[in-house]
């Protein structure tokens, strides 16, 4: 691509530059002669202690495999695990977050399912008198429902109508 259309490569390495860590680019080509030669260069090189990774640049032709050139990056390890610290502790804060609104959630749903008939027959329990006229339980009573908590209050229902 850069041997062809040298000005096409330059915003292609400003974007990788633009990248905070990155702190120098060089993008060289090696020919068939194996020659080396530096196409492209953003940034300058650091003297603080840095990450300097080279990658090859290949290129696939009838199932062969053609070195064209390297990419040259160099990043300030500083800059690099302060970007990996901040996007850590947003992960861990976002994912925090993520879980106490499902724990949330899932609780609401319980005590909508569970808590609310547990309740509703713990305050008839508490007011039940076998010498007071007979009130039945109140609430969602469906008959022939697989609810066990619904076959629980027709239960009591059933014994506090035989103790009167």
């Amino acid at each position: 691509m850069w041997e062809y259309n040298i000005p096409a490569t330059k915003p292609i390495l400003d974007s990788i530059k633009a990248y905070e860590p990155v702190s120098y680019l060089e993008l060289t080509n090696i020919d068939d002669d194996c020659v080396v030669e530096v196409i492209g260069v953003r940034g300058i090189k650091s003297s603080n202690e840095v990450f300097d990774l080279e990658f090859p640049l290949n290129f696939e032709m009838s199932e062969k495999l053609f070195l064209q050139g390297y990419l040259r990056a160099i990043a300030d390890k500083n800059k690099v695990t302060q970007s990996l610290y901040s996007k850590f502790y947003l992960l861990l804060m976002s994912q925090a977050i993520k879980t106490f609104i499902v724990s949330y959630l899932i609780l609401l749903v319980f005590r909508e399912l569970i808590i609310r008939h547990i309740e509703e027959i713990t305050t008839w329990l508490k007011s039940f008198s076998p010498y007071a006229s007979f009130s039945p339980i109140t609430g969602n009573l469906h008959q022939g429902s697989e609810d066990e908590l619904g076959f629980l209050k027709s239960s009591i229902n059933d014994i506090g109508k035989l103790v009167h």
